[in-house]
């Protein structure tokens, strides 16, 4: 069975002949190397110095990193500047707080302002990703413990602070747990453990909005099936489910789902290819 919409689906999703991604080297010196695979050619960049940074994601010409006292910091691959970001305890949240330890760079203390949950945490589980419009010069990027993750933090440019995404608690169980993620401008999709999408909107001017359906039904492998999920996004922003099941007869099936935003709820049009 094949969409309607697999054909353009599939051109959306087809990378453009000019962006042929480049491989970047950090040496332990601090300067980095850059090799264009298209041109055969290494740059070495030198006089900016990621000594001691650990890299966390891309987005064009943008990383972000980590650097040795676990600060984060968005740096321009070509010209070196440099964007330093709010502190990482700068959480913003109603229930919860992250604490930095004393005396202590690379350890957090993760816990409710009740008391009902604890956890500690450490920097070398920090992931994230990132995006940035080199139109309008907007930022957005997201930052998570994954140990696993029990909360997610949401930045935009011009924020202060982090919007705090509970991942494990105080959310329903369906929606609990982070498998993938993907960013899109100001819009989080988060795949659960029970491969629901979660989608997060934070475009407006405070805060974010839970836009996933309370219809929304997980989905299961059949008995004797494992099944491997991801997301992914178009270049037009429409975000899919891709998944790869196999048998106990070693019969492999891949899928992709597409959720037209135009459809009745409940409606989805997978495309099957075995």
């Amino acid at each position: 069975m094949v969409c309607s919409n697999w054909y353009s689906v599939s051109k959306q999703t087809v990378p453009r002949k000019s962006g042929c991604p480049w491989l970047m080297l950090f040496p332990d010196e601090g300067d980095y190397v850059l090799h264009n695979p298209h041109e055969d050619m290494v740059y070495r960049r030198r006089g900016i110095d990621c000594s001691g940074s650990r890299f966390l994601a891309s987005c064009g010409k943008w990383l972000l990193m980590l650097d040795s006292r676990s600060r984060l910091y968005i740096i321009h691959v070509f010209s070196g500047n440099r964007i330093d970001l709010s502190p990482l305890e700068s959480v913003l949240s109603n229930d919860s707080a992250l604490k930095r330890m004393v005396d202590r760079d690379k350890e957090f203390e993760f816990e409710s302002t009740d008391g009902s949950y604890y956890s500690l945490l450490y920097a070398d589980e920090i992931k994230g990703r990132l995006w940035v419009d080199e139109e309008s010069k907007e930022v957005a990027l997201v930052w998570y413990f994954d140990a696993p993750a029990c909360f997610v933090c949401l930045y935009k440019k011009g924020n202060a602070h982090y919007d705090l995404i509970p991942i494990t608690y105080g959310v329903p169980r369906k929606l609990t747990g982070l498998c993938g993620l993907v960013l899109w401008g100001y819009r989080l999709y988060i795949l659960t453990t029970r491969r629901v999408v979660r989608v997060i909107d934070f475009s407006g001017q405070q805060g974010f909005e839970e836009l996933t359906r309370s219809y929304t039904s997980p989905t299961f492998s059949h008995l004797g099936y494992n099944c491997y999920s991801s997301l992914v996004v178009t270049t037009a922003g429409e975000f899919l489910l891709v998944t790869i099941t196999t048998s106990e007869s070693s019969e492999r099936a891949f899928r992709i789902y597409y959720k037209d935003p135009n459809a009745e709820p409940e409606t989805k049009c997978p495309i099957s290819l075995s």
